[in-house]
């Protein structure tokens, strides 16, 4: 991968990563506690089984560790780094991401391996946990087929031979603006479909 390449997949992936566990912490949480502490974490299989696989899910994730995405984010990057001739910030990456193994895993190991120390049952509509769910998924599906996350990142370059560069920006506000045009905001998408003349128009005299 190019190093713009590694750098976008790794932002989608450590996104879905960081919603996913802002959202278990949403869950733990209720009225008048805030799940803010380790230690809130600790015995939450026995509380609550499908948090718990969730979270452990994506910390592994976000530790790097295959097959999950996570993995593939850091990987990328590496890559990235070595074809360009900085071995210095591979190192460092490399002792980065085996520090951060300790405190990814320690959340793992609270959750499996600790009794509880609040038995009270975590509230939570079931369509969060139906999204939380399908976070996880996510987050192994991509590990497991990281091809599907890499093949929306290259979309832009892989359809070059049918859109050229310059007619990109054209046909991205020209969506935008037949977007808005199926609300009430038909000012707004003429005044976009006019920028869009404009960026072409420059595009193509430069």
């Amino acid at each position: 991968l190019q190093g713009h390449e590694a750098a976008l997949y790794y932002t989608v992936a450590y996104v879905i990563m960081a919603l996913g566990s802002f959202g278990v912490v949403l869950l733990l949480s209720r009225t008048g506690f805030e799940a803010d502490e380790l230690d809130h974490f600790r015995g939450l299989h026995a509380r609550d089984p499908l948090a718990a696989a969730v979270m452990a899910i994506l910390m592994f994730s976000t530790a790097g560790i295959p097959p999950f995405v996570g993995f593939w984010a850091k990987f990328n990057i590496l890559q990235a780094l070595w074809l360009d001739g900085h071995v210095a910030l591979i190192i460092v990456a490399a002792a980065v991401s085996i520090i951060g193994l300790f405190y990814y895993l320690r959340v793992v190991k609270l959750m499996y391996f600790d009794e509880p120390t609040d038995r009270a049952a975590l509230e939570g509509t079931g369509a969060m946990r139906f999204v939380l769910s399908l976070n996880g998924l996510a987050v192994l599906g991509l590990g497991l087929f990281p091809g599907l996350l890499l093949a929306l990142d290259r979309y832009p370059y892989g359809c070059a031979e049918q859109i050229s560069s310059r007619a990109m920006p054209l046909l991205y506000l020209n969506q935008v603006a037949e977007m808005l045009e199926l609300g009430t905001d038909d000012a707004i998408a003429q005044r976009i479909r006019e920028l869009a003349v404009q960026s072409a128009n420059a595009t193509n005299s430069a």
